[in-house]
Order: structure tokens, then sequence, then C-alpha cells
């Protein structure tokens, strides 16, 4: 992966903070899309929506194109559905704590 490390940190945390709109988005995307590829549009819907186009444009494409910030939001999304499962596993996790149904994307 190209991605700078610092880069990839910040936005997977940023991901993390923001985890719980994920069931919520997915889904708004699967009924209103016309995506072909429902994953990578809402990889990039995430991270346009928790980071932000500006510090996008002026951090990450100084270097990288589509491709690799792809790969690495691909990574990223890895990592926190891994953490997710692992945690629902051990019981630490309760789903209804990371995701509320009456929840509204504001």
């Amino acid at each position: 992966m190209k991605m700078k490390l610092e880069h990839y940190n910040y936005i997977l945390d940023a991901f993390r903070s923001n985890v719980h709109w994920t069931p919520l988005l997915r889904e708004s995307i699967a009924n209103e899309s016309n995506a072909r590829d429902h994953d990578k549009r809402f990889r990039w819907d995430m991270l346009y929506t928790v980071i932000g186009s500006r510090w996008i444009c002026d951090n990450v494409y100084s270097y990288l194109d589509d491709s690799h910030i792809d790969t690495a939001l691909r990574a990223i999304m890895r990592e926190i559905e891994s953490c997710e499962e692992s945690a629902l596993d051990r019981g630490v996790l309760e789903q209804s704590a990371w995701y509320d149904t009456s929840a509204e994307l504001t």
C-alpha cells in the first residue's frame, strides 16, 4: 500500500469514530444508489463524509490516485469489520451499542 501511515491512521480513526453510521449508510446506498459496486460507493461516501474533500485533496491526492486510495480504504474496512466481529464474538460489544436503527444521518 502506498498511503502514508499517518494518513492511513487518520482515516482509520475517523472511520472508527463514525462506525455507528455503517449499517444505515450501507442500507441507504443499497436502496437509493445506481452504483455498480455498493461496497466501493460506501467506502468513498464514508471517506468524504467523515474526512471531507479539502483534507483529502490537500493531503492524499498530492501523491496518490483513486486506485491507491481505494486500496487503503479496503484495508481500513477490513480492519474495522474484523474488530467489530471480534468484539461481538467476545460479547464485549452488543450490536445495539453501535447500530441504532432509529438514528438518522444529519
